[in-house]
């Protein structure tokens, strides 16, 4: 096998960078990137951006074991803290924005318990609440909304149990459970100006994402009132899967653009990812099953999926199937590329060939009770709650009809007696 020399190829490439390097490869990935999706700008960002290289760097120190390896990637996060100390944002999403960094800050951390890493994780997180989080713009999705904040702040209440994170995780919990849709189908979510054919299921960009952070809030919390959010967005999913494939045909939606259609095209064709992802999901109970699967079940997410995605489904026969996959993988031995960062590029297929290889996913549990209170509304509240918000938008549309026949029934008779 020729992996780990490969890997150690893009390690060196990556080691023989300046912060400054860095930055420009993000940029250079924006560039590149835009021209086929719509993306951030924040190119401290997991997605392309400087994050996703330090996370390579990070997990193939975790296995390894390199201080030397540390001490840049540690002199890297003093140069990425700074950065943004000195650079604005409003974007504190986990993949696509500066929540990413958050995220990172943590996991090196547990690497590296140092309180300059914690704390300017928590001050990060502290930020998100501004702007960020009361936004109408502002998706409640996992890979560039608040479920992705939210994921990143009950990973953190497992480190400091603190009441100030405890208090932000309700603050971020209620949001997106008030923000939801209830109907007989089940709870699912659209963010603003988004279109689609209807409420997307995705992983990355739909009610999945949020499944899995509302079944890790209770794999930390054992609130069984949570249950019942759980319960109703898998409902929903299920009927989305279980309903009849149907041709989707977007050529005379002039309004739409290219990049929207690739989109909508992604998230509707392929349901059999969907059902990986929601079986994957419904078999995690513990903690450390969804902080070890997060970026697995996101390479698989029907918005985001490759040709690499198909592959990281079969686990059982991981080592089996690793060696069958060289193949498709000739070209990383060929010269190193660094571009698209690490959901696109060739360094997230290593990535998560390094990080699938040595923690085939259930790991040892801890055994931990954290005491994570949960200000959530009981299922009765809940429910008659949008029956009320529902009886409102009903009434308000039932007086601007009856409003537009009085103002009809007026001009016609103006025209006749005119």
């Amino acid at each position: 096998m020729r992996l780990n020399v490969t890997t150690d190829e893009y390690i060196s490439a990556i080691l023989g960078l300046s912060f400054t390097d860095l930055q420009n490869i993000a940029k250079n990935n924006k560039q590149k990137l835009e021209e086929q999706y719509l993306i951030s700008d924040n190119i401290e960002n997991i997605e392309y951006g400087i994050t996703g290289y330090l996370f390579f760097l990070l997990e193939y120190h975790k296995i390894y074991n390199k201080p030397e390896l540390l001490d840049i990637i540690e002199t890297h996060s003093l140069s990425l803290i700074s950065y943004c100390d000195h650079s604005a944002t409003a974007n504190y999403s986990l993949y696509t924005g500066r929540g990413g960094v958050a995220y990172f800050l943590l996991e090196l951390y547990k690497t590296s318990p140092q309180n300059i890493y914690l704390d300017n994780c928590l001050k990060i997180l502290k930020e998100s609440e501004k702007e960020f989080f009361h936004s109408e713009y502002t998706s409640d999705y996992l890979l560039d909304g608040r479920a992705g904040v939210l994921f990143i702040l009950i990973n953190l209440f497992t480190k400091n149990e603190s009441k100030e994170t405890e208090e932000m995780i309700n603050n971020y919990l209620q949001k997106i459970i008030n923000n939801s849709i209830f109907t007989p189908n089940g709870l699912s979510w659209i963010s603003k100006e988004e279109i689609n054919i209807e409420n997307s299921c995705d992983f990355a960009r739909g009610s999945l994402g949020i499944l899995f952070v509302l079944r890790y809030i209770h794999a930390i919390s054992k609130n069984e009132n949570i249950k019942f959010y759980s319960a109703q967005a898998e409902k929903y999913i299920k009927n989305f899967i279980n309903k009849e494939k149907e041709e989707i045909n977007l050529e005379n939606y002039l309004f739409i653009s290219d990049i929207e259609k690739r989109f909508i095209l992604k998230i509707n064709s392929n349901k059999e990812n969907y059902i990986r992802i929601l079986d994957g999901l419904l078999e995690m109970n513990e903690k450390e099953e969804f902080e070890k699967n997060l970026a697995f079940l996101m390479t698989l997410s029907p918005s985001l999926c490759n040709d690499f995605s198909e592959f990281f489904y079969h686990r059982d026969n991981f080592k089996e199937e690793l060696a069958q996959y060289e193949t498709m993988l000739q070209d990383l031995d060929e010269y190193v590329d660094l571009e698209f960062g690490l959901i696109n590029g060739k360094i997230g297929q290593l990535y998560l060939i390094m990080k699938y290889n040595v923690s085939i996913v259930k790991n040892i549990v801890e055994n931990k009770n954290y005491n994570l209170c949960l200000d959530i509304q009981l299922k009765e509240d809940f429910i008659f709650q949008k029956q009320v918000i529902m009886l409102i938008e009903y009434d308000s549309y039932y007086k601007l009809y009856s409003l537009y026949q009085i103002l009809k029934f007026k001009c016609v008779f103006l025209y006749i007696f005119s």
